[in-house]
């Protein structure tokens, strides 16, 4: 891996954390199998559903 995509990488991550750090629990709708962040509604699909049902 060169140097220049491990800087994208760590923005990448280090911009996700806060998004993710941002979550609270009206995000996280299991019965539509939804999450949203920054606004925006994601599926969720069985392996991630799986593991936030556990």
């Amino acid at each position: 891996m060169t140097p220049a995509a491990r800087l994208v990488l760590a923005l990448a991550a280090v911009h996700h954390a806060v998004q993710v750090a941002a979550l609270l629990l009206d995000d996280v709708d299991l019965g539509n199998r939804r999450l949203t962040i920054a606004g925006r509604a994601r599926p969720l699909d069985d392996l991630t559903l799986c593991l936030s049902s556990s």
